[in-house]
C-alpha cells in the first residue's frame, strides 16, 4: 500500500457518516421548552441512567447548554417530573367536575379521558419509570389525584348514600383501596394502548362507563356496610394523606 492510500479519509456526509445537526438559534423559552420535551420523552425510552451527553446529541446541542438552564442531571428530571404536574393542575378537566346537572359516571368518566389524552406512550413510559425507581414524582403524583379526583370522588358516593362528608369524617383506609382498585382498573385502558399495544375494544367509551357503573354500586353498597359498622374494624381506619 503506498503512502497516499494508507493516509486516513475523511467521510463525507453524502457517504453515509451520521453527522449531528446543530440546532438553531432560539430564544431562552423555547429552547427551554424544547429541552424539557426531549428529556421527558428521552428519559420514558432509556430510564432516568441515560447520558445527559446522548440527550444532547438527540437534540443537536452541546451537553453545556443543557446545564445552562438546568443546573445538574436530576435538576433537569426534577423540572421534567414539575412540567408533567403541571400540565395536569392548568386543566380544569384534571379534576372531578362539581356540576351536579351531569351524572357521577360522567364526570368520571370524562376525567379518566383526559388522562388518556395527555398520557401519550411517553407519557405513560415516563410515569411508569419514576414509580418502579422510586423517583420522587409518584408522591406528587398521588397526592395531587388524591386531592382533585378521589376526595371529590368519595364525596360525591358518601353524598348519595347520605354518609358524612370527609370533612366531618375523613377518608378510611377500605375506602382509599376501593378507589385505588378501580382507578388501576381504568389505567389499564391506557396502559393498553400505550405500553402492551394491545388494541381496545372499538366501543372502549361504552366499556369504561359499564366500568365506572360497576365501581360505583360495589363501592355504594361496600360503604354503606363499613359506616354501619359491618366489616372489619380494621378497614375503618383513618387514611392519611398519601
Amino acid at each position: 500500500m503506498n503512502a497516499k492510500s494508507s493516509k486516513s479519509r475523511v467521510v463525507t456526509a453524502s457517504e453515509g457518516a451520521p453527522i449531528r445537526q446543530r440546532a438553531k438559534r432560539l430564544p431562552a423559552e423555547a429552547r427551554k421548552e424544547i429541552i424539557l420535551k426531549e428529556a421527558s420523552d428521552f428519559f420514558a425510552e432509556n430510564g432516568f441512567a441515560a447520558s445527559t451527553r446522548d440527550l444532547a446529541d438527540r437534540i443537536g446541542v452541546r451537553q453545556a447548554l443543557l446545564y445552562k438552564y438546568f443546573p445538574s442531571k436530576e435538576a433537569l428530571i426534577e423540572s421534567v417530573f414539575s412540567r408533567v404536574i403541571e400540565e395536569r393542575e392548568a386543566s380544569p378537566r384534571g379534576a372531578l367536575s362539581a356540576n351536579e346537572n351531569l351524572s357521577l359516571t360522567v364526570r368520571i368518566a370524562d376525567v379518566y379521558d383526559h388522562m388518556a389524552t395527555l398520557a401519550n406512550g411517553s407519557g405513560v413510559r415516563l410515569i411508569s419509570r419514576a414509580m418502579l425507581q422510586d423517583q420522587p414524582i409518584g408522591i406528587r403524583l398521588a397526592a395531587f389525584l388524591k386531592q382533585k379526583l378521589f376526595d371529590p370522588m368519595l364525596s360525591e358516593i358518601r353524598r348519595l348514600e347520605g354518609l358524612p362528608g370527609i370533612v366531618t369524617k375523613p377518608m378510611l383506609l377500605a375506602e382509599f383501596e376501593l378507589i385505588m382498585a378501580f382507578h388501576a382498573s381504568a389505567l389499564f385502558f391506557i396502559l393498553r394502548r400505550d405500553l402492551q399495544n394491545m388494541p381496545l375494544p372499538k366501543s372502549a367509551p361504552l366499556f369504561f362507563h359499564v366500568i365506572i357503573e360497576a365501581f360505583l354500586t360495589g363501592a355504594r353498597a361496600s360503604l354503606r356496610d363499613l359506616h354501619a359498622g359491618k366489616l372489619p374494624v380494621e378497614l375503618s381506619e383513618i387514611k392519611g394523606a398519601p
